[in-house]
């Protein structure tokens, strides 16, 4: 994914890995018992970051990511959220390092309560981001692209599922004359994720393994992930990262020594997961808000 357009949303990245309680209503929808009002990261115990979540009327209003340096305050982001219309929502960003200021602007276009398309300006760079959608609702491709006098394609993600289960996603980034491709091809035990191996290729080359990722289930839910990189033919140890949960399901903390993040929830809905979705985040297969399926755009 475009990595200017990453830079600007930095504040989510620390709240990726989350999981909330949620229902079904007689009509299918889901609804949801918690929401995150906050995120904490610590490096060697010492807080590194923390962002907190406002809301008003279920939906979230701002966010505010505070980033630390020996324990003192060193930089701000802020986000103010505002929905202008039912198929629109505006974002308004400003980062603060010392005296100085950088704003920017996302507005996120909505289709069939899915995000259609979401547009990033800020100071001299403008990013777009476009989705589109299999029938059943689940996210086909993600385009991005960049503006100089026209918009320029950059990558493209495609996503492919079988009986329902999300098995590849590849993706492809152009640069001139030349390209960079990569795939995650999963595996399965039942409905129980089991295994992601990631490869890529450069232009006019063959397929590397470079990583791949075990899943552990506990209770239904996973509790751990164990990442590894290809060592000759070999796969090695390289870490693992640790969930653990609260007695309401919510996703308590994320462990991963010596760094660890830590949430915490309150009683109400919000719409986490669709602001997520407007920044091309394809971390779905991992715990993330109000997502109980293996595929975070559902």
């Amino acid at each position: 994914m475009n990595s200017k357009f990453l830079r600007l949303i930095s504040l989510f990245i620390f709240v990726i890995l989350i999981c909330c309680t949620c229902r079904k209503k007689d009509d299918g929808t889901l609804t949801f018992d918690y929401r995150i009002i906050s995120s904490s990261q610590y490096v060697y115990n010492l807080l590194d970051s923390k962002t907190t979540f406002e809301y008003s009327n279920n939906k979230i209003s701002k966010v505010t990511l505070t980033e630390y340096t020996n324990g003192i305050s060193s930089n701000n982001e802020v986000d103010i959220i505002t929905y202008p219309t039912a198929t629109t929502i505006h974002l308004t960003t400003s980062t603060t390092q010392g005296n100085q200021s950088n704003p920017g602007v996302i507005d996120i276009t909505l289709a069939n309560n899915k995000v259609a398309e979401s547009i990033m300006n800020m100071g001299s760079e403008k990013d777009k981001i476009t989705f589109t959608y299999n029938s059943d609702g689940t996210v086909n491709k993600i385009s991005a692209y960049y503006y100089t006098t026209t918009w320029i394609l950059s990558s493209e993600i495609t996503y492919t599922y079988t009986s329902g289960k999300l098995t590849q996603v590849y993706e492809i980034e152009y640069s001139g004359t030349t390209t960079f491709e990569s795939k995650f091809v999963y595996s399965y035990t039942g409905d129980e994720l089991k295994e992601e191996i990631q490869s890529y290729k450069q232009t006019g080359g063959t397929w590397v393994d470079s990583d791949k990722k075990g899943y552990t289930y506990t209770a239904g839910k996973i509790s751990k992930i164990t990442d590894y990189y290809k060592s000759g033919t070999t796969w090695a140890l390289s870490s693992s990262t640790d969930y653990t949960y609260d007695s309401d399901g919510n996703l308590i903390k994320e462990s991963s020594p010596p760094d660890r993040i830590e949430y915490a929830y309150e009683k109400g809905s919000g719409n986490y997961l669709l602001l997520t979705n407007a920044f091309g985040n394809n971390q779905y297969l991992y715990p993330t808000p109000h997502k109980k399926s293996y595929n975070l755009f559902r």
